[in-house]
C-alpha cells in the first residue's frame, strides 16, 4: 500500500497548473465546468495523488482511465490498482492498493467543534467505551469518526447505509506502531490503524489478515 500527502501551502495558481499538466482531456474538459474553486481543487488534487500512486504502472500518466463507481468513489478502469482518497480543509491523502483487498483511508483535522457533532451518531455502546476512557475525548471522538468513515470506504458504500452499522467495540494502542487499533462489532474481519500527525488524524482501514509494520502505513509529503 502507498500513501501520498498534500501540504496546506498550495497557491491558488497551482491548481490551475495542476490540471493542465496531469488531467487528461475528458477530465480537464470536467474540470473546466466546475463553478466552484474549491470543488476545482478537489478534483484537480485528487487525480493528481491518483496519478502519483499508480504512475509505476502506467507507460503515460494521461492515459489512465479514471471513473467513479456507483457510490461516486474513484475506479481506475485499466490498471489493477484501487485507491482511496480523502481530505479535510487544505490536506489531501490518498491510498493505493491492489484490487484484491479492501481499503479506505480517511482524515480529518483535531477541532473541538466538532466534537459535539460526531458525539451524536455514537452508539450506545460507543458511549459507554468513551465515558470509560481515561485518554482524550476529542481525539478519541476523532478516532470513531475517521475509523467509520475508512470502514465505510473499505466496503465501497460510504455513509449510505445505517452509519450505526459501523459500531466500533473496541480502540487499543499499539505501542510498536505507534498507532491506535480500532475494531468492529459487525465487521470482525475489519481493522482500522488510527495515527495522529500534527493537528490531523488519519485512519486507514484494512482486512484484519493484513499484517503491516510501522513503516507500512507511514504518508509521503509534500509531494508537489
Amino acid at each position: 500500500m502507498y500513501f501520498y500527502f498534500i501540504s496546506d501551502d498550495i497557491e491558488d495558481t497551482k491548481i490551475e497548473s495542476i490540471a493542465v499538466d496531469y488531467l487528461n482531456e475528458a477530465d480537464l474538459l470536467e474540470y473546466r465546468n466546475i463553478i466552484s474553486f474549491i470543488r476545482k481543487k478537489e478534483y484537480s488534487l485528487g487525480r493528481f495523488l491518483i496519478k502519483e500512486l499508480v504512475k509505476d504502472n502506467c507507460d503515460e500518466k494521461n492515459e489512465l482511465l479514471l471513473t467513479k463507481g456507483i457510490f461516486n468513489q474513484p475506479v481506475i478502469n485499466n490498471i489493477n490498482v484501487d485507491v482511496s482518497l480523502a481530505h479535510s480543509g487544505n490536506f489531501f491523502v490518498a491510498m493505493g492498493f491492489p484490487r484484491t483487498i479492501l481499503a479506505g483511508i480517511d482524515i480529518e483535522a483535531v477541532d473541538r467543534k466538532i466534537s459535539n457533532t460526531i458525539k451524536k451518531i455514537l452508539t450506545r455502546n460507543e458511549l459507554y467505551l468513551l465515558d470509560n476512557s481515561l485518554n482524550n475525548n476529542d481525539l478519541e471522538l476523532l478516532i470513531f469518526w475517521t475509523a467509520k468513515e475508512a470502514l465505510s470506504k473499505a466496503i465501497k458504500v460510504g455513509f449510505t447505509t445505517e452509519i450505526s452499522i459501523f459500531e466500533i467495540n473496541l480502540i487499543t494502542y499499539d505501542t510498536l506502531l505507534d498507532k491506535y487499533v480500532v475494531h468492529f462489532t459487525s465487521f470482525p474481519h475489519f481493522v482500522a490503524y488510527t495515527t495522529v500527525f500534527n493537528s490531523f488524524v488519519y485512519t486507514v482501514a484494512i482486512p484484519k489478515m493484513i499484517k503491516i509494520k510501522k513503516e507500512t502505513l507511514k504518508i509521503k509529503r509534500d509531494v508537489i
